[in-house]
Parts: structure tokens; sequence; C-alpha cells
């Protein structure tokens, strides 16, 4: 059974990175490509580093993205 530090652990990685790929996925593409964006890449970058990836998405992509949107 999982006690309350591993539940909290897990939800540190977890919720940053579903927080992100709900964001990525809900861009439409043409935003994604007027911004010079690769959606694919940056799925693939909040999926293999867990907590990074979704920070850096939020600090890099995000602000590009809006730019154009």
């Amino acid at each position: 059974m999982l006690r309350l530090p591993e539940v909290l652990l897990i939800a540190v990685y977890v919720a940053p990175t579903v927080w992100a790929l709900s964001d990525i996925l809900r861009v439409p593409t043409d935003v994604w490509a007027d911004s010079q964006q690769n959606q694919a890449l940056w799925t693939v970058i909040a999926l293999v580093l867990p907590l990074l990836g979704p920070l850096l998405y939020f600090f890099i992509a995000r602000p590009k993205l809006n730019e154009t949107a």
C-alpha cells in the first residue's frame, strides 16, 4: 500500500506532465506551425522528462504559442 510520501511524489511527477500534455494537445496544429514549434517533439519531451519537460514547455514553447495565437 502506498503511503502519503509516495502518493505526493507520484503527484508531483504526474500532475505537471498531464497538465502539459493536455495543453500541448489542446493547441491547434496551425498555431504550432505558425510559432515554428514542433508539437510531437514537445509531447515526447514532456513524457520523457517527467518534471523538467513540462517546466521547459511552459517556459519556452508556451510563450511562443501565445504570441502567435
